[in-house]
């Protein structure tokens, strides 16, 4: 596979794009969020799991009904979030 390797300056910079607003994670200068990104955030743990419960709760009451999504793949991990941070049981 292909490796991608960052610098610290490079790193320093790509989080000063990204932050949590609101329970959110958005990017600057738009401050624009997806699902893609919230699922993401929340199946890879980087938050404890309450943060993550809202992550989830924002991402629901603004981002669905999800659309825009060109391929089923993402679906399956919408819905493993979901389960993950108890929003569906």
């Amino acid at each position: 596979g292909t490796h991608v390797f960052l610098s610290i300056a490079q790193l320093k910079k790509c989080t000063t794009w990204v932050h949590l607003k609101d329970s959110q994670l958005v990017s600057d200068p738009k401050n624009e969020s997806n699902v893609a990104s919230q699922v993401w955030m929340a199946l890879t743990k980087v938050l404890p799991i309450e943060q993550n419960r809202k992550l989830m709760d924002a991402a629901l009451e603004n981002l669905f009904p999800v659309k825009g999504i060109a391929t089923s793949y993402m679906y399956h991990h919408i819905a493993e979030t979901l389960f993950e941070t108890q929003q569906l049981s």
